[in-house]
């Protein structure tokens, strides 16, 4: 009876993702005018030299995400190879796409770069869920500085005024979390507060000490301005091969209406969106939103949902690379090929 309870919880997030994900197509396609004829032929006229650049930006965008995540094990004392950071990274890419969500990858990832060291195993485990907190960071500010530049827009609809707002007001949050993350002494002393305690005693143990230890490997950088810098260019320059990759992606369908200026300000909320694990690899909830904020601009819904499908594809794309890794190569490379030190 235990097994049986158990098989139902694990296969409920699951279904219940894939259930989210049909039903915001289903009432995509229902709610509009898109007939699956008038998409097919849309996605049938792309032009191959724009999707090319389109799967190449893409194909960049994962390579830099994987490269900031190599200098964090690096600074943590995790002194992985870069063909294995690689293969670890392409493996996740894989999960984060068909089995536990836009961000099940991250537990993947997790799992494996633990196996590579023996003494720096946390440090190792956390760099993870610190590098998604880099790639938030630096995502919304240069988000947030492409919408500042575009304040003389705020009078062309409501959806752009609401969308330029929202970065703006995300860049903002931004720029006060990098500085309230570095105030170590400051959180010491709120949570030795006594309603910080009593808050603290409806908070598992375990849970306190894994933010704990994400917080303290976060707050490591800090000690490097430089490296702090270079992780944030390296997260906006992520998030700029996420644009062109729409952009190209865009251009192949003949949509002409958005520059590449107007994708700086639609994907760091359509990426944002997807990230959150209702759905499986952000599908449906990634099509909504860009329906929705495309046609804020003028695009006819069946090339927004076109747009959405082929940047789909650009991930799935990717995904199957990292599923050949997992196939071939699914284990920890010999101990002589990864090594660990202190952090300096």
């Amino acid at each position: 009876m235990k097994i049986h309870s158990r098989l139902l919880t694990l296969l409920s997030g699951p279904v219940l993702r894939v259930g989210i994900s049909l039903g915001i197509l289903f009432y995509i396609f229902h709610s509009s005018d898109i007939a699956p004829a008038a998409l097919a032929d849309t996605l049938r006229r792309c032009k191959p030299g724009w999707l090319l650049m389109g799967l190449l930006a893409y194909a960049l965008a994962v390579i830099l995400t994987l490269w900031r995540w190599h200098l964090m094990l690096h600074r943590q004392g995790v002194n992985l190879r870069w063909r294995r950071t690689l293969h670890i990274g392409m493996i996740g890419v894989f999960f984060n796409s068909f089995m536990l969500g836009s961000t099940g990858g991250d537990l993947i990832k997790a799992f494996y770069v633990s196996r590579e060291t023996t003494d720096r195993k946390t440090a190792a485990i956390t760099t993870v869920f610190a590098d998604r907190i880099f790639g938030l960071l630096g995502m919304f500010l240069l988000a947030g500085v492409v919408a500042i530049t575009h304040l003389r827009s705020l009078s062309d609809s409501p959806p752009i005024a609401n969308l330029i707002l929202l970065l703006i007001a995300a860049f903002i949050v931004c720029i006060f979390g990098l500085w309230l993350l570095a105030q170590y002494r400051l959180w010491l002393y709120l949570f030795s507060l006594k309603p910080s305690q009593i808050v603290l005693r409806w908070i598992p143990t375990g849970i306190q000490a894994i933010a704990v230890k994400v917080y303290q490997a976060f707050h490591l950088y800090y000690q490097y301005p430089f490296m702090l810098s270079f992780l944030l260019l390296l997260s906006a320059g992520v998030h700029a091969a996420l644009v062109l990759n729409a952009f190209a992606l865009a251009r192949s369908l003949g949509i002409v209406a958005i520059d590449l200026h107007g994708f700086f300000l639609i994907i760091p909320i359509v990426t944002f969106a997807a990230s959150v694990p209702l759905s499986i690899s952000g599908l449906g909830i990634r099509d909504q939103m860009v329906v929705f904020l495309l046609a804020s601009y003028g695009v006819p819904e069946v090339k927004g949902l076109a747009l959405s499908l082929l940047i789909f594809a650009a991930v799935v794309a990717m995904s199957l690379l990292g599923g050949v890794t997992y196939i071939f190569r699914p284990g920890p490379l010999p101990k002589s090929d990864s090594h660990s030190s202190a952090a300096p």
